[in-house]
């Protein structure tokens, strides 16, 4: 599920077609009408709506940290109710090792395709920001089943 726009969207629902896993793309009726016509397409749930509807917890990529923290910031200070989970590679553990252990915990090598977020020393800034807005850290399994 994500909300978007559209090309967001459109991304989702081409990656989701022939794997299994449902896509559901949450979009304004505002969006412009062919990137919704083409996530329709795709294969995708297209839910339209007026307005943002209220939701429960954000998940925020997490690498080094500096864009979790950004928009663990904004989102805390928007909607302080609203969890912040932040979600990492297993192969790429280090920053939420750091976030568990609430000091730096550095790895010596990653094992992952998300090259963007296979930090392997964290900052120690950047963690101390990090512990003020995500209310939790999860390494996720980056293999697929194949249908």
């Amino acid at each position: 599920m994500c909300a978007s726009a559209g090309n967001l969207g459109q991304a989702l629902a081409w990656s989701g077609r022939g794997r299994g896993p449902d896509v559901t793309v949450v979009a304004s009726r505002a969006a412009p009408a062919a990137k919704l016509d083409r996530i329709r397409v795709l294969g995708a749930r297209l839910e339209l709506v007026d307005a943002v509807p209220p939701f429960d917890a954000v998940l925020i990529a997490l690498g080094g940290g500096a864009l979790a923290t950004g928009v663990g910031h904004v989102v805390k200070a928007c909607a302080p109710e609203v969890e912040v989970i932040c979600v990492q590679p297993l192969g790429a553990p280090a920053m939420t090792r750091s976030w568990h252990q609430r000091r730096v915990v550095t790895t010596e090598s990653t094992d992952t395709i998300a090259d963007g977020v296979a930090g392997r020393r964290p900052i120690p800034a950047v963690l101390d920001d990090l512990l003020l807005v995500a209310d939790d850290a999860v390494l996720v399994e980056e293999a697929s089943p194949r249908p």
